[in-house]
């Protein structure tokens, strides 16, 4: 009976090593694209990619999907001009802003800016390198969250109350 055991549990392990070898095998084999390999779709194309998908899954008639091609199209140029309009005024009040400030003052924010565009560029390098990874999966328990003690901190330690 032992040798029996041994025999289906040996088996077993080799059915999940081969499984998992052949597994492997089959998502290293994928076409997978780097960043910079991807082409990057018009607005056009990916928007008849998404009336082609919601036709398939709603069943959608030609007219229906013209229209959700106009309705779309109206709203990437209302939004389109949200964000011009956002523009123009960061940009307006980037200039109001520079004006109420002393000479030294302006070149204070000046090296400000340039030190925060420093700081950022050296984020966006350290992220980059954990490719693949968590950014997070470095920390240690506790470094850096100290307070943190998640979930809703006035739920922790509570027992039920009884309403009656």
């Amino acid at each position: 009976m032992n040798k029996m055991i041994k025999f289906f549990a040996l088996g077993a392990l080799a059915t999940t090593l081969s499984f998992t070898q052949v597994n492997a095998q089959t998502q290293t084999g994928k076409d997978v694209k780097t960043k910079t390999e991807r082409v990057k779709k018009t607005p056009e194309e990916m928007m008849q990619n998404m009336v082609d998908k919601m036709g398939e899954k709603l069943n959608l008639t030609d007219k229906q999907k013209s229209q959700l091609i106009d309705l779309k199209t109206k709203q990437m140029k209302e939004r389109q001009a949200l964000s011009d309009q956002q523009k123009q005024l960061r940009t307006q009040y980037k200039a109001d802003f520079e004006k109420i400030l002393t000479a030294d003052q302006l070149e204070k924010l000046k090296e400000m800016r340039a030190e925060r565009a420093e700081k950022m560029k050296s984020q966006k390098d350290k992220f980059q390198n954990y490719r693949g990874q968590s950014p997070h999966s470095n920390w240690k328990k506790g470094e850096g969250h100290e307070n943190w003690q998640g979930g809703n901190k006035n739920s922790q330690n509570q027992q039920p109350t009884d309403k009656n």
